[in-house]
Parts: structure tokens; sequence; C-alpha cells
């Protein structure tokens, strides 16, 4: 009878945890769809927030573009082209100066 008694107080026990577990079961299932709608949230937010991004990146490279024109500040293309336009001269005048010197003072 001993043996009997302790066999329905270990199914007793077993039947228990096993509710526990189901409980815990659907708690996790909860959490589980809980997680997923917060990540689709997230996703949607991330999605707009790189569309704002790249909206402020472009609004970022117009207002430069106009505080360039307004400042008067010359692109890379034109600070070459100014420079090829300064040297220019020097070296006309400096091969115009050797040939002058060669016929004038020839050797």
């Amino acid at each position: 009878m001993k043996k009997i008694d302790a066999a329905r107080q270990n199914m007793r026990e077993a039947l228990e945890a096993i509710d526990e577990l189901g409980i815990q079961a659907d708690r996790n299932k909860a959490e589980l769809s809980m997680l997923a709608t917060a990540i689709a949230a997230a996703n949607d937010q991330k999605s707009t927030l790189i569309t704002e991004a790249q909206a402020l990146e472009a609004l970022k490279a117009i207002e430069t573009e106009a505080a360039r024109k307004a400042l008067g500040v010359p692109t890379k293309a034109q600070r070459w082209a100014e420079r090829g336009i300064a040297v220019l001269p020097g070296v006309l005048g400096s091969y115009v100066a050797s040939v002058l010197w060669q016929m004038t003072w020839p050797q």
C-alpha cells in the first residue's frame, strides 16, 4: 500500500511538473510573439530612419554646394585650373628671358 501511495504521489508531482512546463511554454510563446512584433516594428523604424538619413545627406550636399557658391569658394577643378593659369605665364616668361639672354650674350 505504501508503494502505491508513493507511486500516486510521484504521479501527482509529475503531472504538476507537466502542468508547470505547459504554463511556462505558454509564457514563452507569448514572449516570443511580443518579441517578433517588436522586431517587426524595429525593422519598420529602421527603414524610416534610413530614408531620413539619406534625405539629410542629400540636404547636406545641397547646403554645402549653396554655401560654397555663396561664399565664392572654388571647386577642386577650378583651383587646379587657376594654378595652371598662374604657372603658364611664369614658364613662358622664363623661356622668353632665356632666349633673349642667349640672343643678347651668346657664348
